[in-house]
């Protein structure tokens, strides 16, 4: 795909504009199904396709997760809700021009880039555009929140979609939480990862019944207190709705996954104030996992068998020892389960025995396609990845083969131990006791912090986020793609499931770091 045009504009894009039926109607070899019709042992866990890199049948290219450009499908999109924290409005609308064809467009976003093709969008077609910013003051235009939230940010990455099938007449919703921002440098640069799921209407005898997953979706959108009425459907609508009534019109029965939501505020940290209700944040994992050995009979494995917790991530914040502590039993499996008297004190266990962080080396960065420009991507300060107690826990991104940055963020327990010293010791029969794929990175603002309310103890979270859960069972394991272990859902991760430890060496990167060996491209970072 060439590079986007610096001059591409709305007037450009218009003899350009591809019709639905044009567009999904076209076939090609390379093309591949839809996201929703996926292989039963896979997950519905997708990479995005990027330059430079070989495509597998786990990946899907951003205009294939919107439906278009597929070889089968058929449909045409009524309404859209673009949920972000960066966009570039000039990248968009030339990656998907059909967006000026779709009646209606909502955008949420975080910050601002490209506003002038944002204005002429606005000025072609019917788009709702909110910029949200916690750390505004509440209840203002840019920050729906009781309260002022400092450095807060809108951070979630997500697409939901309504839909018509032209060869059933089918009306559905497709909906997508990743991990890019969209952008050029994310989307085609970065190592990127989404959830695709569709959900059809409700039947009329299912029209009073609701799900956990359509209550926690809803109850993530009414954050945003978007209340604006618009005809989200036309062929089902009658009269204008709001967003979280437009949503409650789906059947979401058949999710496959979790929601993992954090939104600014004071949240509850237990599940006695409102026991059907989902926890935000780092409490929102120990909850589900409680909620899953309440639903499965087979206890928790030995403590023996249970392996270390792996967190992936692009950032990190200012953290401590007792913090990640805290992560720590918020997302052992051990932990989460078992009365306390029977849980492993957090001084038995070292703290690398149990967690594993996966952040690239300046070596990585330096050797990567876009070289130290795409560390950028990658915002990590000196001053907060450079702390002595981390080093122990830090393993590399991923193996010499891969030269793209990782802008993906995952999550996942290991369900046996075993050393990481060597990437030869990732075993074909590993597995994964939970998975998560997010926008979260590792920090307080997105996970959450405890604190002490006039109310009690509450879990004070900055920023939205979103991710997906997905747990294992005695019928169903989690295990990477690649493995031959039968009734297994398959994982596409970009990077060993048995992460290797730093070298002697290694450097975690720094953003702010001064490099002077010259990276891929022949440039040096003078801080």
């Amino acid at each position: 795909m060439e590079p986007v045009p610096s001059d591409t504009g709305i007037d450009s894009l218009s003899h350009r504009k591809r019709s639905a039926t044009e567009s999904l109607s076209s076939s090609s070899d390379e093309k591949r199904n839809k996201p929703n019709h996926h292989h039963p042992s896979q997950a519905p866990i997708y990479l995005f396709t990027t330059r430079d890199r070989e495509r597998t049948p786990n990946d899907r290219s951003f205009r294939e997760m919107l439906g278009y450009d597929m070889a089968t499908a058929s449909l045409t999109i009524h309404s859209m809700i673009l949920c972000n924290y960066m966009i570039d409005f000039e990248f968009l609308l030339h990656e998907i021009p059909e967006l000026l064809t779709i009646p209606q467009v909502t955008v949420f976003y975080g910050h601002e880039t490209n506003p002038e093709y944002l204005m002429q969008w606005k000025q072609a077609t019917s788009v709702d555009v909110r910029l949200l910013r916690p750390s505004d003051p509440p209840r203002s235009l840019h920050n729906p929140l009781p309260l002022r939230i400092p450095y807060g940010v809108h951070h979630s990455k997500i697409i939901l979609f309504g839909y018509r099938e032209e060869t059933t007449q089918q009306e559905k919703l497709r909906l997508i939480i990743h991990t890019a921002n969209l952008l050029e440098r994310d989307i085609y640069r970065k190592i990127q990862g989404a959830c695709i799921q569709d959900f059809p209407l409700k039947t009329t005898e299912r029209l009073s019944s609701s799900s956990d997953f359509e209550h926690d979706l809803v109850a993530y959108f009414e954050t945003y207190d978007y209340i604006r009425p618009r005809i989200w459907s036309p062929s089902t609508q009658t009269s204008p709705c709001s967003l979280t009534q437009w949503l409650r019109q789906y059947d979401f029965s058949s999710a496959t996954v979790a929601l993992v939501p954090s939104t600014p505020g004071y949240h509850r940290v237990s599940d006695s104030e409102h026991p059907n209700r989902a926890l935000q944040g780092h409490l929102r994992i120990q909850q589900l996992l409680r909620q899953r050995w309440t639903r499965n009979t087979k206890h928790p494995s030995p403590a023996n068998s249970v392996g270390p917790v792996v967190c992936q991530f692009s950032s990190m914040g200012s953290l401590t020892e007792k913090y990640l502590n805290e992560l720590y039993q918020s997302m052992d499996v051990l932990s989460a389960t078992r009365p306390k008297h029977e849980r492993p004190s957090p001084s038995q266990v070292s703290l690398a025995q149990k967690l594993q962080l996966v952040y690239p080396t300046v070596e990585q960065i330096r050797t990567s396609y876009e070289g130290y420009a795409g560390g950028g991507s990658v915002p990590g300060p000196y001053r907060n990845v450079s702390k002595a107690f981390l080093r122990p826990l830090y393993h590399r991104w991923s193996d010499e083969g891969r030269k793209h940055v990782g802008h993906i963020k995952t999550y996942y327990q290991l369900s046996n131990g075993g050393s990481t010293d060597d990437a030869n010791d990732n075993s074909a029969d590993d597995t994964m006791e939970w998975f998560v794929l997010t926008s979260h990175n590792l920090s307080k603002a997105a996970w959450g912090e405890g604190q002490m309310r006039s109310a009690g103890r509450r879990l004070f979270i900055r920023h939205w986020e979103l991710g997906v859960w997905l747990g294992s069972s005695d019928e169903t394991k989690l295990a990477p793609y690649g493995t031959t272990i039968p009734q297994a859902w398959k994982i596409p991760l970009p990077y060993p499931v048995r992460p290797v430890r730093y070298r002697v060496n290694d450097q975690p990167w720094a953003v702010d770091g001064v490099y002077d060996i010259p990276d891929a491209l022949g440039c040096v970072q003078l801080g």
